[in-house]
């Protein structure tokens, strides 16, 4: 061997030693007798038949029928997607298996794991087609395909993959070839990622059969499915998704809203054997514009399963939503239905958003039972009569509520309609109206009675106002109609136990139909908060102040409450003159700092007190003083009737003379 060696160049002695360790390599792979078959693209697949598509398509092929995009191997997945970064495009592309036995035995099932997100229609954008005459890696438009039925769910991010089982057993006793088809459009581009595929022997856990005819009662779950629910995006890019076990649908992503509109659609529900139906959901919703307009449900009796809702008529169900006022506590809302009995019907619930505001909602359950609806939701809209009463124990009710303005909304908490724009120790600007439904004041002396607690607002009778409006179309904003203010004084709470109640005279409606309204307001300097328990309309007169009778009072207990305070001049040495002194619970003017006596003018000013119809009034407050020499100058109290807000200069004052000035000892106030 080293004759033969001697005078080779290295060239030639590496290019031999390659040579047999090309050999060796080649040698090592003969199979045994007895290893498995490897399996190629084309050949007959035995069950159970699996791919994973981690590394490659494996025993699959791909097709593009139609568009640029293919089928790619990305984040070990098989992908497809017709969105390619800016621009979504019109694409038709399969992934097809080879040819799989699934004879001798009595049903089969397909398990793909996937995530599938911003498409416009799921159901029909993916779909699931068997074939037993298509001819392996040819188009696949020339054979016989049949479409299964494939409860797919949208998913929410990229990381949690959803297994979702199919019915495959009308093809056992056939070879057949299964095909995952996608289409995608020049106005909507989602995308999927399939983990794997399998198909095996045994029953699919597919649920109930969605497009099928319900019975009642029909109960829907949300918690790892749509069931027999379908979902269809009509326009934006987000999507019904199941999260937090819910059904979840928000047009709000990292901070951005965005336009949507998005049906959730039930299978058809057979209402004709009863004579009463309601529809019951539970949910949480928050963050809407007008969350009553935002969120609409409705009924057809000609929608067919999984097409797009407006090749269909429907129905508009009344329904009153309440905004929740955290992502913990369930809402459940009943709806009439009664106008249904009889026939077959579709329910949806159908989401809008805008580029300006898009809240979220979250339904646990959706339930379609023989019986009444209860509450208010049924009754919206509807023409009320004396006495007209709604509690806010639960929900709004008879009455609606519109977002004008700011992030905040009107929401059910503690037993009570509460509004406030103050949110994690921060004032936020709204506009925000708690409209009832009309009432009819059908007799000649009528009243409102509210029962309520308002506390921190800037000025309590201007930033929560009452109105009624004869021309308001239920559900429209209100600044579509004409709405008249009335004249009422509110009281400042001192807790949130006390419940304090104003009547309102309504007689000079009587014989109108009316919509009442309370309308609140905050700024981003400051954001009160009221809580409203109950709202009566009834027949009788407001029972007006009496003698003795409190129609404004302030404790000042824990805080300077609707009071507002206005420095007209104060020494550079003092950071402040009035201030709230949590040990005495009263507020404390002083103008002694760093040992000296400094010059001040400060104001300590009450909201807006009305005083209309009262033919005596007085005033009384505990006050004492010390280091002061004359009080009669120091400390004075005036009125004004035209003063709005800021510098006292902007309005006319009378002083009102104080007969005493008590004193006290030192270091006791």
């Amino acid at each position: 061997m080293k004759t033969l060696l001697t005078g080779l160049s290295k060239k030639s002695i590496v290019m031999l030693l390659m040579a047999i360790c090309i050999v060796a390599t080649v040698s090592s792979c003969k199979r045994k007798p007895d290893d498995p078959p490897i399996n190629l693209q084309g050949d007959v697949q035995t069950l159970p038949y699996t791919q994973n598509f981690d590394k490659s398509f494996g025993t699959y092929i791909t097709y593009n029928v139609a568009g640029d995009e293919v089928w790619t191997i990305d984040f070990e997945t098989a992908k497809m997607s017709g969105y390619d970064g800016e621009n979504n495009l019109a694409n038709e592309d399969w992934l097809i298996s080879s040819p799989v036995n699934i004879t001798g035995i009595q049903n089969a099932k397909m398990v793909m794991t996937y995530i599938a997100r911003y498409f416009n229609n799921l159901s029909s954008d993916i779909t699931i087609q068997v074939s037993s005459d298509y001819v392996f890696k040819e188009n696949p438009n020339t054979a016989t395909w049949t479409e299964v039925h494939a409860n797919l769910v949208g998913g929410y991010d990229w990381e949690n993959f959803i297994t979702t089982e199919i019915d495959l057993s009308n093809f056992v006793g056939q070879q057949v070839c299964v095909a995952v088809k996608y289409l995608s459009t020049a106005e909507k581009a989602g995308t999927i990622e399939v983990k794997s595929i399998s198909i095996e022997e045994g029953k699919a856990n597919v649920g109930d059969d969605a497009g099928e005819l319900q019975s009642l009662p029909y109960t829907q779950l949300f918690t790892t499915s749509f069931g027999t629910y379908t979902t269809y995006d009509v326009s934006g890019s987000q999507s019904w998704m199941i999260d937090f076990q819910t059904a979840k649908m928000t047009g709000f992503v990292n901070y951005t809203n965005y336009a949507n509109e998005d049906w959730l659609i039930s299978s058809p529900v057979d209402l004709k054997t009863v004579t009463e139906a309601k529809m019951v959901v539970t949910y949480i919703a928050r963050y809407f514009n007008d969350l009553n307009n935002d969120i609409t449900f409705y009924a057809s009796t000609n929608y067919t399963f999984n097409d797009a809702p407006s090749n269909a008529t429907w129905t508009k169900i009344n329904s009153s939503l309440v905004s929740g006022a955290d992502w913990e506590t369930f809402i459940t809302t009943e709806l009439d239905l009664n106008a249904f009995v009889g026939q077959e019907v579709t329910l949806a619930v159908k989401y809008l958003s805008t580029d300006e505001k898009a809240g979220t909602i979250e339904i646990r359950s959706i339930s379609i039972e023989e019986g009444q609806a209860t509450g208010g939701g049924g009754n919206v809209g509807e023409i009320q009569s004396l006495p007209y009463v709604q509690s806010f124990t639960n929900e709004f009710g008879t009455y609606t509520t519109q977002d004008v303005s700011g992030a905040q909304s009107w929401m059910i908490d503690f037993q009570t309609a509460k509004m406030t724009g103050f949110v994690d120790f921060v004032n936020y600007a709204n506009e925000d109206w708690l409209i009832s439904s009309p009432v009819n004041l059908s007799a000649q002396k009528v009243k409102a009675t509210v029962s309520y607690i308002a506390r921190y607002f800037n000025n309590l009778n201007s930033d929560v106002t009452f109105l009624v409006s004869t021309d308001y179309n239920i559900g429209d904003m209100p600044s579509t109609a004409t709405w008249n203010e009335l004249s009422t004084t509110l009281v400042a709470g001192s807790d949130w136990v006390t419940f304090s109640t104003l009547e309102i005279d309504l007689s000079a409606y009587s014989g109108s139909t009316i919509y009442f309204a309370v309308r609140y307001l905050s700024t981003d300097e400051k954001a009160g908060t009221i809580e409203i328990k109950s709202i009566a309309i009834e027949e009788g007169e407001p029972n007006n102040p009496g003698q003795g009778d409190v129609i404004f009072s302030e404790t000042f207990a824990s805080g300077q409450g609707d009071f507002s305070l206005v420095d007209v001049y104060m020494d550079q040495a003092l950071s402040y003159v009035w201030m709230h002194a949590p040990d005495y619970q009263c507020m404390k003017a002083s103008a002694f700092v760093g040992g000296s006596n400094r010059e001040a003018e400060s104001w300590l000013i009450s909201p807006s007190i009305d005083l209309s119809g009262i033919r005596d009034a007085s005033l009384s407050f505990d006050h004492a003083y010390k280091f002061t020499s004359s009080p009669e100058n120091d400390l004075t109290v005036w009125v004004s009737t035209d003063y709005v807000s800021g510098m006292p200069s902007s309005a006319t004052w009378t002083q009102v003379q104080i007969p005493n000035y008590p004193t006290v000892r030192i270091g006791v106030l």
